[in-house]
């Protein structure tokens, strides 16, 4: 699985799911639908990133003020490069659109690198295995809705 270190605040709203398009420089070299560990770099939050996250989230969510570093934080889909966007989160020059952005409930301790890079193989198993937990228990909370959502009928 290939990664992307983000700085924080950053990865956190890619995590939740705020943040759409990671904005670089460059196009990547993957394939749409392929799945892209987010890395969150080790340098501590620029509090005027935080001030404008805050703002781009606006009442969506609550923005931490701490954040988790120097670990894979979530997985997306990568979409597809473009070089424009109606996104309020696409600065540019080139916006890599991302889909179903899934955090993970633990964040797996990792170094990260710059450019896109491979998972080393245990920290792949270990995000593997931290998302297929947390979509086995998504799928057991969406059964026991679907069978309550009967029974009121």
């Amino acid at each position: 699985m290939r990664a992307l270190t983000v700085r924080q605040p950053w990865a956190w709203a890619i995590a939740e799911g705020h943040k759409d398009i990671e904005n670089r420089s460059w196009y990547p070299r993957l394939e749409p639908g392929e799945v892209l560990a987010i890395h969150a770099g080790c340098a501590a939050p620029d509090w005027d990133d935080v001030e404008r996250v805050t703002r781009l989230v606006g009442g969506r969510g609550a923005v931490p003020q701490e954040y988790d570093r120097g670990c894979v934080v979530a997985v997306v889909r990568y979409g597809r490069a473009v070089e424009s966007a109606r996104s309020k989160w696409f600065s540019g020059p080139v916006g890599w659109v991302l889909l179903g952005a899934t955090a993970l409930r633990s964040p797996v301790p990792c170094k990260g690198q710059l450019g896109l890079w491979c998972l080393p193989p245990g920290v792949e198993r270990s995000v593997r295995r931290a998302l297929s937990h947390h979509l086995a228990r998504k799928s057991r909370a969406g059964s026991r809705g679907a069978v309550r959502a009967r029974g009121r009928g």
